[in-house]
C-alpha cells in the first residue's frame, strides 16, 4: 500500500512466513521454505518509493528485525 517511507531493518534478521495477496494479512512460520519477509518489506518499500537502512539490532530502537517510519 507504500505507507512505509523508510525501513530500518537488521541485516541478520531471518522473518518467513506468507503474506495474503488479497488481505495483506502476514503469517510468521519460521520455515525456511516460505518467503523471507525482510526481503519482502525492504522490496515493497523501494518499489513504492521508501528507503531502506540496514542496522544492526542493537541500534534498531524497538529490538525487533524491523522498524519503520510512516508516510501517514
Amino acid at each position: 500500500e507504500g505507507r512505509i517511507d523508510t525501513l530500518f531493518y537488521d541485516v541478520k534478521a531471518e522473518l518467513y512466513g506468507e503474506v495474503s495477496p488479497t488481505s495483506c494479512h502476514v503469517l510468521v512460520s519460521g520455515h525456511a521454505t516460505d518467503d523471507d519477509l525482510v526481503d519482502l518489506a525492504a522490496v515493497q518499500t523501494i518499489r513504492h518509493g521508501g528507503e531502506i537502512w540496514e542496522m544492526s539490532l542493537v541500534n534498531i530502537p524497538t529490538n525487533t528485525p524491523l522498524a519503520a517510519i510512516l508516510r501517514f
